[in-house]
């Protein structure tokens, strides 16, 4: 990353070391204004009591995870994880303290992680927490304690799940939830209103 020795007039020559982000969804984290929790959320007082600097997540055609700080606009030079592919889809969990990346990789930071991967917010990488996916993962939601995954893939931990998968955010335990989709793969999820 960074290296520009192997650019060429065939390719494009880069004019900075930040991969395009066209088509990323950024994931915003910071300390919630609300001053509210409720039974069905109980992590959400705890997520509100953590310290943290705004922060903009964003995934980039470099095989590059990049973290802005928020209220200045600054590179956070300090986060570094590095996939071997795209990274398309980027959601945090309730706490803030974890950063859930799909795409189309194979390896986050030289470890093997098949398309999808958890990184702590200081972008390293999360031991113990390996799930795997057959394809692309193309969007991610987290729901209170799940994480919910959908792209090309047709299987999730070697079990069959068609494009969509949802999986325990905490330790990437594949949940017996299974869609059955018709006729492709479905590139995005979002929440019932």
């Amino acid at each position: 990353r960074g290296d520009k020795s192997n650019e060429s007039t065939l390719f494009r020559i880069r004019d900075n070391t930040l991969g395009d982000t066209v088509n990323a969804t950024p994931a915003y984290v910071a300390k919630p204004p609300y001053q509210f929790g409720d039974a069905v959320t109980p992590t959400y007082v705890d997520f509100q009591a953590v310290s943290r600097t705004p922060a903009l997540y964003v995934g980039a055609n470099d095989g590059m995870l990049h973290a802005f700080d928020a209220t200045t606009g600054q590179l956070v030079t300090s986060f570094d994880a590095t996939a071997n592919g795209d990274v398309r889809a980027i959601a945090v969990s309730g706490d803030g303290g974890t950063v859930f990346v799909g795409g189309d990789f194979t390896t986050i930071d030289g470890a093997a992680r098949s398309r999808i991967a958890a990184v702590d917010a200081g972008g390293d990488l999360r031991s113990g927490w390996e799930v795997s996916a057959s394809a692309g993962v193309r969007d991610l939601l987290v729901v209170g304690p799940d994480l919910y995954l959908a792209g090309r893939f047709g299987t999730v931990n070697g079990q069959s799940r068609g494009g969509l998968a949802k999986v325990t955010a905490a330790t990437g335990a594949l949940s017996s939830w299974r869609v059955i989709t018709a006729g492709g793969r479905p590139w995005s999820i979002h929440p019932a209103p």
